[in-house]
């Protein structure tokens, strides 16, 4: 009988035992969840009247946060898309052009998250004059 009672409660301590570790083994590991970040898309567009925009340079932050050089589109748009992890993400487009007409020229700069416009600016080139423009919009 004494063994019988020494069998049980040895069968329960070990119960117990596991039940505490894999309660602890459970809260252990993954941090905040352990999702994986979701990925976002971040598009780059430049809108120009056609034929009037002469683009110098077209510059943009890529995914890993440098900035790239784009090539420089012989129309008069540009679109860039790149996917995002890391976040924040400070998202930015640069342009330089070279108005070679009599008039000024108006070409739009934007920022699109996932489809969504986030930040659009307008940018004017003077009459045969060259200019800059930016855009930017930090991705959280």
């Amino acid at each position: 009988m004494l063994r019988m009672l020494v069998k049980i409660r040895l069968v329960v301590m070990s119960a117990m035992l596991l039940i505490s570790f894999s309660t602890f083994m459970g809260g252990c590991g993954k941090k905040g969840g352990g999702t994986t970040p979701k990925a976002v898309s971040v598009e780059y567009r430049i809108s120009a009247p056609a034929g009037l925009a002469q683009f110098t340079s077209i510059k943009y932050n890529s995914a890993s946060g440098t900035t790239t050089d784009a090539t420089i589109p012989s129309g008069s748009s540009f679109s860039q898309i790149i996917s995002v992890t890391n976040k924040p993400f400070n998202a930015k487009l640069n342009t330089a052009v070279n108005n070679t007409t009599k008039v000024a020229i108006t070409y739009e700069l934007a920022i699109y998250v996932d489809g969504v416009s986030k930040n659009t600016i307008s940018v004017t080139a003077p009459a045969q004059l060259q200019s800059t423009g930016e855009v930017s919009f930090t991705v959280q």
